[in-house]
């Protein structure tokens, strides 16, 4: 799907001739004819709507009804039949014992509540994509015959050519013919919140589409600018249509524990159906037949009751409740509980770099000036003290230039909050604005209101302007006021929340260390600001300065715009690639001077460049050029800007800092991300995830690392490059997956999706990480789908069965070393829950072959299965786990909940101590009241029931039928007490 994409390649010119019908102007896309509605509607008849379809959903009754088919709630089911009929049996014979009437309405309300518990589970995790009609627009202004018209977001057709304005939700793929500064954000799509800005321009460098910034997919947001765009997808052939095509058509297989939970659950179905066909067999031969009809519904009755452990789904979902509140505060969401078995069974996880394996928040950490290198914390420990309300920084040259810079050239902005002190003594701004017309350009009226309290200047036009023009600025109460508040500008805000890209945000939030950031761009009056983008990579500022004026006349130039017939001073100001950057100066700025930038200098700033780059950090640097102009009020546009003779500050380094604890999981890591392959090394480095002995080679043109697959067998990790999986054979995967850790850069979404493929051929269970759109199919896909809660899109949230609230790769660990405790816990409470089988199934057999009391009666077990056994076992979920658990391997993929040796321990030894113990205080009851086996023998079917006749005990005693009950229940209570306590110590 992503391989077909080729308009990003191509020009403007080159989609005209594709797009002949759409009568495309190459130079000025509004002139466009666009296609005729004749066209449209011929191309909607043939190529369908531009509507994504949803699956449908299942009725909630259906739903419901399909839980009954389980087969541990038929089994229930069926013992409930058998005990209604044994109660109308009893009915019809004239006893009204209500006993087995009672089991029967029991046993039928743990089936409803059972099912009611496993509708809302599966309720839950039925979420298609339902919510994302919520995301798309409805309708959109396209370019038909030769004029603007709004047309149904459904009615697109391929070739239409669609006006794209901020606030505009993308409505079908479309590659970009005209761009007036426009920013689109993603993340429906990737997930990355981050908006960039989007060109019409044909990229040559990039060969994913996602990675040019030419084509907006369907679901996207545009939050500035405006532009247009030629169709090129609609509907289910978009990015997001595919995605979501594929979301549904990849159906999730039952989890890991369902799975083990129904083989033990028809290994119980098979085991009750022979155990009670061959004791009722058996009794009924003992019996030479009599009473068959009440032996079969007794026997059977019984025997499946105890076989059926009535707590073990109450218990294992008990359990997983447990565990999963316990990693909720762990910043662990599990949407479906039976997943954290499986989650902890994990062979591999694979995850992405950012915001998983770091912190997903820039930070400044080298500076580079004057031709050297200066770590950040340095340079913050060697000041001794900081003058917060000096306009610029008390430090040397060029760093206070480029402080100017980092602050001036950037789009973050500040939002404070008021100190307690302040707020009581706080009173509202009289805002007294004054606008002034203006002459030139559209603009009929604007102006910036500056606020007396937070020193913020805003900017508020009239009319919308293209070009950004120089701003007037009224005051808001007397100037005496706005200054004592500017004084304390860094007394009376408690906390700064910075809003913007990562690195903007870093800078600004080292800038605030050493000086005010605000107090510096009111020395700077902006007049052209071009935002960075992927084509240019620079961002760059011209801005009046006003620095050496006083306040008072700083004030009057922001009011009236006048410079008094003076020559007004401009500073251009770059900030971007330090490659694209350098290219543009002539002078390298050292102390206060200024050199010549010969090859020398060029050769030594670049080397600065690819030390910060090899160790993972992210390049910006920083230029200026100063000039004067007469007219003060001066208009700048794009085209005017002539970039040459620029001075070169210096450089910094920002990284996105590593999380800690990242490979302490004992399983198979694999960083999967689309950076160059040289920063993901060095993040995966940086956490101890690789090792260092490989070293960068040169390989069709251009660097990456080699796989350390094939020849290196003593090495644990490998390097692989997206381009290079795409050449691997079979043999070539079976190697490169042996490695236990393993780096996967410049991967894209379909790439990513193979990766998981070919691990779960060889068997591994995959845990995979995603937040956007894009990693909707890996997350189907994988045995373990996690969102990122804070990054992720809300359609990568449905898809996955965890959400990491914090988006740590920490939190991942925890839900193993969880999952990995479940499974010994769950196998505790199965074998404690088993060992009851002989000690339940026993008093059937003995009233079968000897005739002996019923020992237990049916309600007498579910009383057990119940009351007795469920809170043991479920306490069990707050056992600890052994100290080694995060320290062994993964349990193998064939080692089983239930296994032969549990079976044995709890049927064979547990079972068989725990009978005879029961046996002999069943007994000792008897005995108590002189009852002697030998006068036991084969009383059952005529005594000791209401019915009964009188017994009498060595030719002396003589029993009434109550008297018979009497003795009966507590022989019966003793076996149960003795069941009960044996099974709590024992076990």
């Amino acid at each position: 799907m992503v391989e077909s994409f080729v308009e990003h390649h191509l020009t403007v010119e080159q989609i005209k001739d594709i797009y002949i019908d759409s009568k495309i102007h190459s130079q000025y896309p509004e002139r466009s004819d666009g296609l005729s509605s004749i066209e449209a509607r011929k191309r909607l008849r043939d190529g369908g709507a531009n509507v994504i379809e949803c699956p449908r959903k299942i009725s909630n009754v259906k739903l419901f009804l399909r839980q009954f088919l389980y087969r541990l709630w038929l089994l229930l089911l069926g013992a409930a039949v058998l005990s209604l009929a044994t109660y109308i049996i009893h009915l019809m014979h004239g006893n009204n014992e209500p006993v087995n009437l009672y089991c029967t309405l029991i046993l039928i309300l743990i089936v409803i509540l059972m099912c009611f518990v496993t509708f809302y589970q599966e309720k839950q995790t039925l979420q298609v994509i339902s919510d994302l009609k919520a995301v798309l627009p409805t309708s959109c202004i396209v370019i038909r015959d030769c004029k603007k018209q709004q047309v149904p977001e459904e009615e697109l057709v391929t070739g239409d050519l669609v006006v794209i304005s901020a606030g505009a939700i993308i409505p079908a793929d479309m590659r970009i013919l005209q761009s007036n500064g426009l920013k689109i954000e993603t993340s429906a799509i990737t997930g990355d919140k981050e908006a960039y800005d989007y060109t019409h321009e044909a990229v040559t460098t990039y060969p994913s589409v996602f990675e040019a910034r030419n084509v907006a997919f369907k679901g996207s947001f545009c939050l500035e600018g405006d532009g247009i765009g030629i169709v090129v997808r609609t509907g289910k052939y978009t990015v997001l249509g595919y995605i979501i095509n594929i979301r549904q058509q990849v159906s999730k297989t039952r989890s890991k524990l369902k799975m083990e939970i129904d083989e033990f659950v028809n290994f119980i179905s098979i085991l009750a159906l022979i155990m009670a066909t061959v004791f009722f067999m058996f009794g009924s031969i003992i019996n030479n037949f009599q009473n068959v009809l009440d032996h079969f519904i007794i026997g059977f009755l019984i025997i499946i009751v105890a076989n059926v452990p009535q707590g073990l789904p109450a218990m294992v979902i008990s359990q997983l409740a447990i565990i999963g509140r316990r990693l909720a505060s762990k910043n662990v969401y599990i949407k479906k509980l039976d997943i954290i078995d499986e989650l902890g069974a994990t062979t591999v996880v694979a995850t992405d770099k950012t915001g998983t394996l770091t912190q997903n928040m820039m930070v400044l950490t080298d500076l580079w000036y004057n031709r050297k290198h200066q770590p950040s914390h340095n340079y913050v420990n060697s000041q001794s003290v900081l003058d917060m309300n000096c306009p610029k920084p008390a430090c040397e040259q060029p760093l206070s230039d480029i402080f100017v810079v980092m602050s001036v050239c950037n789009r973050a902005h500040f939002e404070c909050v008021r100190s307690s002190k302040y707020l009581t003594s706080k009173k509202e701004a009289q805002m007294k604005i004054s606008a002034k017309m203006s002459n030139m350009g559209q603009v009929s009226k604007r102006f910036t209101v500056l606020n007396s309290v937070t020193g913020k200047p805003t900017m508020v036009f009239s009319m919308q302007n293209n070009e950004v023009e120089t701003k007037d600025v009224c005051r808001i109460d007397d100037i005496q006021q706005a200054n004592e508040v500017q004084c304390e500008s860094n007394n009376i805000f408690e906390h700064n929340h910075i809003y913007g890209s990562p690195s903007d945000v870093a800078l600004l939030r080292y800038v605030e260390m050493f000086s005010s950031v605000e107090k510096i761009r009111m020395n700077y009056i902006t007049v052209l600001d071009m935002p960075f983008n992927s084509v240019r990579r620079y961002h760059l500022v011209i801005a009046r300065d006003v620095t050496e004026l006083s306040e008072m006349e700083k004030d009057e130039e922001r009011m009236n715009q006048s410079n008094n017939g003076g020559g007004a001073m401009f500073v251009m100001m770059i900030k971007g690639a330090p490659e694209v950057v350098l290219k543009y100066c002539n002078y390298l700025q050292v102390d206060k001077e200024c050199l010549p930038i010969d090859q020398e200098l060029r050769q030594e700033c670049q080397a600065a460049w690819e030390y910060f780059g090899n160790e993972g950090k992210r390049v910006f640097a920083f230029a200026v050029k100063r000039f004067f102009i007469s007219d003060a009020n001066v208009k700048f546009t794009s085209s005017d800007i002539v970039l040459e003779n620029l001075t070169f500050l210096g450089m910094t380094a920002l990284i996105d800092p590593p999380r800690q604890q990242c490979k302490e999981a004992g399983i198979k890591v694999y960083m999967i991300t689309g950076d160059h392959p040289t920063t993901a090394v060095a993040v995966a480095r940086k956490i101890g995830l690789i090792g260092i002995g490989d070293e960068m080679v040169e390989s069709s043109g251009r660097n990456h690392l080699k796989l350390s697959v094939i020849g290196a067998k003593q090495i644990n990790w490998g390097v692989a490059v997206g381009d290079d999986l795409d050449r691997l054979d079979e043999y070539g995967w079976n190697e490169l997956l042996k490695k236990k850790y393993i780096v996967f850069a410049r991967i894209n979404p379909y790439q990513k999706f193979r990766i998981i493929e070919e691990c779960q051929k060889r068997g591994e269970i995959v845990a995979v990480t995603g937040q956007g759109v894009s990693d909707t199919q890996a997350l189907a896909c994988a045995n373990i789908g996690i969102a990122m809660g804070v990054t992720g899109s809300d359609i990568a949230k449905q898809a996955a069965d965890i959400i990491l609230t914090d988006d740590n790769f920490a939190s991942i660990v925890k839900g193993i070393e969880e999952g990995r405790l479940l499974f010994d816990n769950l196998r505790l409470s199965i074998a404690y829950t088993l060992a009851h089988l002989w000690p339940e199934i026993f008093p059937v057999v003995l009233q079968f072959t000897l005739g002996l009391p019923l020992g237990l009666s049916a309600l007498q077990i579910l009383s057990i299965d119940l009351a007795s056994e469920l809170p043991p076992s479920i306490s069990l979920a707050y056992q600890s786990p052994e100290s080694d658990i995060m320290r062994i391997p993964p349990r193998h993929r064939n080692d089983r909940l239930v296994s032969r040796p549990l079976l044995i321990y709890s049927y064979a030894f547990t079972g068989t101590i725990i009978t005879v113990g029961c046996i002999v205080s069943f007994l000792f009851v008897y005995r108590y009241h002189n009852i002697g086996l030998n006068d036991l023998l084969f009383t059952a079917d005529n005594y000791w029931s209401r019915e009964a006749e009188n017994f009498t005990v060595n030719g002396e005693d003589v029993l009434t039928p109550s008297e018979q009950i009497y003795i009966k229940g507590q022989a019966a209570a003793a076996w149960q007490i003795t069941l009960v306590v044996s099974q709590v110590n024992i076990t």
